[in-house]
C-alpha cells in the first residue's frame, strides 16, 4: 500500500504556514542544492539513497528517498513520519507521495516529501516567519520499520550546502539580513477603556456562560441582554494579541526592504457569525494610505467568500497575510480594520491599530 498525501493541519482556512518573508512569488525551482553525506546509507541489509534540494523563493525543502531490502522480511516505510532536523527543531512533511507498507525483500521503494521548515524559532513565534534555510540538516531513518511500523535503523543521513551556493542563497533569497519588525502599539488603558463603550453603545454584547440558558425544547439560548457595566466585558490586550469576548486576535508586522507585512490571525469563539472583508485593510503612514499590494484571496483559492467577504462562524479561525509596497521605513503605521466586522456589519474594534518599528532583528 502506497502513501499520498497532503498535510492540512487542524487550521479551518490558513493562509500560510509559515510565511517565508520574500514576498515573492513561489514556484518549484531548485534555488540551493544539498550534498548527501553518505551519499548511500547501507546498514543492516538495507540500502538508502537520499536527495535535498531548496526549491522556491517561499524557502521549501524537497526530499527524494530510494530505499533498497537486502534483507529477508518486509519492511514499512512511512513517509509520514520522515522529519528533517535544523538545529533543535524537527520538522514534519508538509506533504508526500509513495512509501510502502509491505516492501517485500529484494524490493525497492521511494517517496518525495516536502517540507516547510521552522529554521529561526523567534521569528516563528513572534512573526509567523520561517527564516532562512539553514545551511546544514539530517535526517534519522526511524521512518524505515517492520511491518508493525516498529523503526528497524537508528542511523542518520546528513545534508549540507557548499559555501558559495549558501552564500549566493542567502545574497538572493535570504530574508533575515533585512528583517524589521513592527509590534502592536496599544495603550493597553485608553483601548480597553474605549472598546468596552463601543461595544456597550454598539450593542457588541458578551456572552459568557450565566448568560446560556436551557429553552423548554432542550437547546441552549443566549441571552441579548445588556452587561451591567464596563467590567462584564471580557478584553485582554498582551503584547501582539488581543482577546474581546472570545475573539482571539494577533496582529504583528515586519518589513523587508520595501514591502511592509501584517500577520493577522483570528479566532472566533463566539457564537454569533464574523466577517472580514480583505479590501478594507488598509495601511496609513506618513500623510499616505496604501491598500494591499496583495490579493488574498486569489492566493489563497480554497477559503469560501461572498463578493470578497468571508465569513467566520463559531470555532473556526484564518490567517492573513497582508502586503503594502513603500520606501523608508517609518517609525509608526496606523492600520484600519473597517473590514473586521460583525454580522450585523458594525466594526469590531472601535480603532486602528499602531504598529511600532522595533528594528532590526
Amino acid at each position: 500500500m502506497k502513501y499520498n498525501f497532503l498535510i492540512l493541519g487542524l487550521v479551518m482556512m490558513m493562509a500560510a504556514c509559515g510565511n517565508s518573508g520574500t514576498g515573492m512569488k513561489n514556484n518549484d525551482q531548485q534555488i540551493a542544492a544539498y550534498i548527501t553525506l553518505p551519499g548511500v546509507l547501507s546498514t543492516n541489509g538495507i540500502e538508502v539513497t537520499a536527495k535535498l534540494t531548496a526549491i522556491g523563493s517561499d524557502g521549501r525543502l524537497k526530499l527524494e528517498v530510494k530505499i533498497k531490502n537486502n534483507t529477508q522480511k518486509k519492511l514499512s516505510i512511512n513517509p509520514a513520519v520522515a522529519t528533517i532536523q535544523g538545529d533543535t527543531v524537527n520538522n514534519t512533511p508538509y506533504s508526500f507521495e509513495g512509501g510502502e507498507t509491505g516492501l517485500v525483500p529484494g524490493g525497492e521503494s521511494s517517496f518525495i516529501s516536502i517540507y516547510k521548515p521552522i529554521n529561526n524559532p523567534f521569528l516563528m513565534q513572534k512573526y509567523n516567519i520561517r527564516g532562512d534555510l539553514k545551511k546544514a540538516y539530517s535526517m534519522d531513518l526511524s521512518f524505515i520499520g517492520d511491518v508493525s511500523g516498529q523503526p528497524l535503523v537508528s542511523s542518520k543521513v546528513d545534508f549540507e550546502i557548499a559555501d558559495q551556493e549558501y552564500a549566493d542563497y542567502l545574497s538572493k533569497f535570504g530574508i533575515e539580513k533585512d528583517f524589521q519588525g513592527y509590534n502592536l502599539a496599544l495603550n493597553r488603558e485608553i483601548f480597553t477603556s474605549m472598546q468596552k463603550k463601543y461595544m456597550l453603545e454598539n450593542k457588541i454584547y458578551v456572552v459568557n456562560d450565566h448568560d446560556a440558558h436551557e429553552g423548554h425544547d432542550g437547546h441552549e439560548e443566549h441571552s441579548d441582554e445588556k452587561p451591567d457595566s464596563m467590567n462584564e466585558i471580557s478584553l485582554v490586550v498582551s503584547g501582539n494579541e488581543v482577546m474581546i469576548d472570545n475573539i482571539m486576535m494577533k496582529a504583528v508586522g515586519y518589513k523587508i526592504k520595501d514591502t511592509f507585512t501584517v500577520f493577522f490571525r483570528i479566532i472566533n469563539r463566539k457564537p454569533e457569525v464574523l466577517t472580514i472583508d480583505v479590501k478594507k485593510f488598509i495601511l496609513k503612514t506618513e500623510g499616505k494610505e496604501y491598500n494591499p499590494a496583495n490579493d488574498f484571496l486569489k492566493d489563497n483559492p480554497g477559503i469560501p467568500n461572498t463578493n470578497g467577504v468571508i465569513r467566520l462562524d463559531l470555532n473556526e479561525r484564518i490567517e492573513f497575510i497582508f502586503e503594502y509596497k513603500f520606501g523608508p521605513s517609518p517609525k509608526l503605521l496606523e492600520w484600519y480594520l473597517a473590514g473586521f466586522m460583525n454580522s450585523k456589519g458594525i466594526k469590531m474594534i472601535y480603532t486602528n491599530f499602531v504598529f511600532s518599528n522595533v528594528g532590526k532583528m
